[in-house]
């Protein structure tokens, strides 16, 4: 595996590592604490101000499709009676985003004060809020790029400071390429097993 490909997984595990964290750290429950509900209607502002429920918009459809598709593959002699009646259902349980918006704001409200949400909505509703919900896929990816490019280089240099220490300290001939070999599973050690 490449030093490339395995800096790009580190990172990835560590930032889902820490998005789990964070989540579980803002979604857990304080012990009684008691929102009011000027608290979670300025809540519900920022979660909208926010968009933090957009990303969400897609789940329906997605397990709409999945359903048809499931039922269908079992009963292709039933396909338009399938979509009916599973967009019938759809359409029936949409109302239940609700429950999403109200859970989100309820996680809002725990983790931020009702004057510290009113400075966020007021933030998010501005021209550069908007464009930092705009443009934050385009950053995340830049900055997983980044971070690629970077792990990239130090991957390198280390490898290479390495190999020059080990010439100079003890007269070893490893050199870079052998120990990306060896880390293959193709170099000389693995020839000879």
């Amino acid at each position: 595996m490449s030093n490339y490909l395995r800096a790009s997984r580190c990172f990835t595990a560590k930032l889902a590592g820490l998005s789990c964290a964070a989540f579980l750290v803002f979604a857990t429950p304080s012990v009684a604490q008691e929102i009011s509900d000027s608290h979670l209607s300025v809540a519900r502002a920022t979660v909208k101000a926010s968009g933090a429920t957009s990303r969400f918009d897609l789940i329906l459809p997605q397990l709409l499709q999945d359903v048809k598709t499931r039922f269908i593959s079992n009963r292709p002699d039933l396909e338009a009676e399938i979509t009916d009646v599973a967009n019938e259902e759809a359409i029936a349980i949409a109302p239940r985003r609700a429950d999403l918006e109200r859970e989100v704001a309820t996680i809002f409200a725990r983790v931020f004060t009702e004057a510290e949400l009113v400075e966020l909505e007021a933030f998010y509703s501005t021209d550069t809020g908007k464009k930092l919900l705009a443009e934050t896929d385009v950053i995340s990816r830049q900055i997983v790029a980044a971070s690629r490019v970077w792990a990239n280089g130090i991957g390198r240099d280390l490898e290479i400071n390495v190999t020059k220490t080990m010439n100079v300290r003890f007269g070893a001939t490893v050199e870079a390429e052998e120990a990306d070999a060896a880390a293959d599973g193709t170099g000389a050690a693995a020839e000879t097993q």
